[in-house]
């Protein structure tokens, strides 16, 4: 991995960049696990990451809701990684989307209900 500095670019391409870390620099003692699936709505603000390092024992020895997670304390043995993703909806979120659709009259659909969590998806 390398570093750049871009001076020209729009502020909102500096966003992404920042966003994602992609303007440091490899560290060997850190594990990247960058995943840049954006839909660039708001549902994207909704959406927590997390890293657990399990080790043979099944304790948690190492977490992270960042894509780096530093290394450097694990000692040599078998681990399991997991990354999960939870889909978490405020109520307020719920509450005014509610008042949209009373206000003018529109009915959520069931792929907006599910969105929302207000119908489960099977």
């Amino acid at each position: 991995m390398m570093s750049v500095y871009l001076s020209n670019v729009s502020n909102e391409f500096n966003g992404l960049i920042q966003k994602w870390q992609l303007t440091n620099t490899y560290n060997p003692n850190t594990l990247y696990a960058r995943d840049i699936n954006d839909s660039y709505n708001k549902i994207d603000g909704f959406i927590d990451k997390k890293i657990e390092i399990i080790n043979s024992d099944g304790n948690l020895v190492l977490e992270s809701d960042t894509d780096k997670l530093a290394l450097g304390t694990l000692e040599d043995g078998d681990y399991t990684m997991t990354i999960t993703y939870n889909l978490y909806i405020p109520n307020m979120y719920k509450d005014i989307i509610d008042g949209f659709s009373k206000k003018y009259g529109i009915e959520l659909g069931n792929r907006e209900k599910i969105i929302l969590g207000l119908m489960p998806n099977v």
